[in-house]
């Protein structure tokens, strides 16, 4: 079996970004509409059978973690589990009760022994399938269609929040881990917590999920917005660009930060990697600036669907 088509095999365990992140990456994006593309978002979203009773910002915020929260819903089925039952949809406004839990990565293979000058494995095959990539691209022909479109719109909101985080886009491959690591699922670190992860996170991908903070608050995800849109304001069309973009740009994290500043760190009690609170600080500082890069393509995007 090709090493690039081993990754297919397996999905993930955790969401790109925790809640308070896509909340946060929903909230910029939000600020960064006309007033009239604000009304028109809401107004859409609000055809979803679980976001009637929000207004306003609330029901973008709603919107981008809902495809997170039905994993945890019976009334959803994970279809990626061999002989799961297979559900009606439980609200006509939905096509279906799928989890869809392959949609929300696109996992590059990066080989190596260590963690210093991983290499991208070869092929690609990695992308077979409906990926994060895949899905963003169908999801916005899809819009055209006038049903379901407040089902749509929340998983393009969720979905362009997800391909920013550097672990949906990069698993570490290796001979004792030949199918991946999952996009850090499976590394393994000391429990990390400090005055920002209150809540101590042990692998990898939780890490760097909670990057930003855990409060989800919207008073705390607001202010998070709010300093996020001042410290990086709204690039050039140009940096907007396409998924491709946004893929290579996390990819390339996960390849040259993610892993390489980890490699050589010191054990802690339980024989696993310690992290520092200088990557801490660096991995805050890089999710800052890819939360609101996400804002602002997903506000670009948002733009453009509200005006057809």
């Amino acid at each position: 079996m090709k090493l690039t088509a081993i990754l297919l095999l397996a999905a993930h365990s955790a969401a790109g970004w925790n809640a308070a992140g896509h909340r946060t990456i929903a909230y910029i994006a939000f600020q960064s509409l006309t007033a009239a593309e604000q009304r028109k978002v809401a107004a859409l979203l609000k055809d979803h059978p679980e976001f009637a009773g929000f207004d306003g910002v609330e029901t973008l915020l709603k919107a981008s973690v809902w495809p997170d929260e039905i994993r945890g819903d019976k009334r959803f089925y994970d279809e990626s589990r061999p002989g799961v039952k297979k559900l009606a949809p439980y609200d006509p406004r939905l096509p279906d009760a799928a989890v869809h839990a392959r949609w929300h990565y696109v996992n590059q293979p990066l080989v190596g022994e260590g963690l210093n000058g991983l290499k991208v494995g070869p092929g690609t095959a990695f992308r077979d399938g409906q990926t994060v990539l895949e899905r963003i691209v169908t999801l916005q022909k899809e819009m055209a269609d006038s049903r379901f479109r407040a089902y749509r719109l929340s998983w393009l909101t969720h979905l362009i929040g997800d391909l920013h985080m550097p672990l949906h886009a990069v698993a570490h491959i290796t001979a004792a881990s030949p199918r991946g690591d999952l996009g850090g699922n499976l590394f393994k670190i000391e429990p990390f917590s400090n005055n920002v992860m209150k809540r101590p996170l042990d692998n990898l991908h939780s890490f760097w999920d909670a990057a930003l903070g855990q409060d989800d608050a919207t008073a705390a995800v607001s202010a998070l917005g709010d300093r996020l849109l001042k410290q990086h304001p709204r690039p050039s069309a140009a940096v907007l660009a396409d998924v491709e973009t946004w893929f290579n740009e996390s990819a390339t994290i996960g390849r040259r930060f993610v892993y390489p500043k980890l490699a050589g760190a010191v054990k802690g009690p339980g024989g696993l990697p310690t992290v520092t609170e200088k990557y801490f600080r660096e991995a805050n500082k890089i999710s800052g600036k890819r939360a609101a890069y996400a804002g602002y393509r997903l506000a670009a995007v948002l733009g453009k669907l509200v005006a057809q």
